[in-house]
């Protein structure tokens, strides 16, 4: 080896190893001053359908894969995630039933850093309807729209006002729906019942109990369901279609199987024999 190649071998490995011991350092310093642009290349439904060649929920799943990304970043980098709207509508526009972009829209509309506009919240509570369109009995897509509507919708509009009563009376019927098809938290009932109550809705907020009480598994929300229910029906008397009944079922299902939840003990029955 020539000697002035071998003086740039030495070279380089006195600076690689002088290098070395600062890498660490280097790195966190690169890391504190990165910068991540709230940028995206989204196509336009037109030139998505071109560009997919007829393949349109494959290409509905490549933008699924780069939203998630931009939205994880997004919320990493503290950026307000601008193209959250038109990563889903290009992609429910693809692929009107990839029912996982109305759930994520609804989601990631409304949880973003910074104020989020209230017509965000509205869009978000828009996608999920249309979700519902195309999956009327999905439980998850009604516990979502009925969250939105109540925690995120209603408490941006002004409390007396008549679109604010609409609201909140729809994300009541929404969880109604919800309970009845054994989907959301065991609260839910409650929730429901305590809207519809405020709307006039007597019946239907019993209904939302009665469903929450056949659902709930966790003894101190089938307590707490089951006094509300009592409550409301002595309150209406004339929505008593089987409370004596009920609470028959509720009694022998702690008698005879006080370890199982309502709905199993339904299936099994009560107990045969001594």
């Amino acid at each position: 080896m020539q000697r002035s190649s071998l003086v740039g071998v030495l070279v380089m490995l006195l600076g690689a190893a002088g290098v070395a011991p600062m890498r660490g350092a280097l790195n966190r310093q690169y890391d504190g001053h990165r910068r991540v642009l709230d940028t995206a290349e989204i196509p336009t439904v037109g030139v998505a359908r071109v560009a997919s060649l007829g393949h349109v929920e494959w290409l509905a799943d490549v933008l699924w894969i780069n939203a998630l990304l931009y939205y994880g970043e997004s919320l990493s980098a503290r950026n307000p995630g601008r193209y959250v709207d038109r990563y889903a509508s290009v992609m429910v526009a693809l692929d009107p039933h990839f029912r996982l972009a109305y759930l994520w829209a609804a989601v990631a509309l409304v949880l973003r850093t910074g104020e989020v506009p209230i017509e965000d919240i509205r869009r978000a509570a828009e996608y999920l309807e249309v979700g519902l369109r195309i999956y009327p009995e999905d439980g998850e897509l009604h516990f979502q729209r009925g969250a939105t509507l109540a925690f995120e919708l209603s408490p941006r509009l002004p409390r007396d006002s008549d679109e604010r009563r609409q609201v909140r009376a729809a994300a009541a019927e929404h969880f109604r729906k919800a309970a009845a098809l054994g989907e959301g938290p065991e609260w839910m009932s409650l929730t429901a019942a305590t809207l519809l109550s405020e709307a006039g809705r007597s019946d239907a907020a019993i209904e939302a109990l009665r469903d929450g009480l056949v659902h709930a598994e966790n003894p101190v929300f089938r307590d707490r369901i089951q006094q509300r229910l009592v409550e409301l029906l002595r309150a209406h008397p004339s929505e008593d279609r089987g409370l004596s009944g009920m609470q028959a079922l509720e009694a022998a299902r702690r008698r005879e199987y006080p370890y199982l939840p309502t709905p199993l003990y339904l299936f099994v029955g009560p107990r045969i024999g001594p």
